[in-house]
């Protein structure tokens, strides 16, 4: 069993089952927003490095901040790994390590207007004049 604050909630996993990832419920209605990801999407690779870690997840603008996505340890145990589909666009996120908001400082990173510190990722389409098809 995990527990994790998370929007000032705590939230509980109660199975490995659940540690795949899971929704938040949102203290409004219970109910949670579709994210529609019909736009084009390309891979992107979130990495952590904490060797002393217990369980890392990701979080960001991308699945709307309600959505924990699980890192799994590389085969070398040196850091935390997830590849994932977002669509093009600027993307803030943030991980969560052993219950514990945190950042990526090796990553680029800002801070929000309440002085929250965020890693940001900008997914770009291919240029498609540099391959030649246009």
């Amino acid at each position: 069993m995990l527990h994790l604050v998370y929007s000032g909630m705590l939230v509980t996993l109660r199975s490995r089952q659940d540690e795949k990832s899971f929704t938040v419920p949102r203290k409004s209605d219970g109910l949670l927003p579709c994210i529609d990801h019909d736009c084009p999407t390309m891979r992107v690779v979130f990495r952590y490095f904490d060797q002393r870690a217990t369980r890392v997840f990701v979080t960001g603008s991308f699945v709307n901040w309600e959505l924990l996505l699980l890192l799994e340890r590389d085969e070398a145990g040196q850091f935390w790994r997830l590849e994932y589909q977002l669509p093009y666009g600027h993307h803030r996120y943030r991980f969560v390590v052993d219950g514990k908001w945190a950042i990526n400082h090796e990553h680029p990173f800002w801070s929000d207007e309440n002085g929250i510190l965020h890693n940001v990722v900008h997914v770009r389409p291919p240029n498609i004049l540099a391959r030649g098809l246009l």
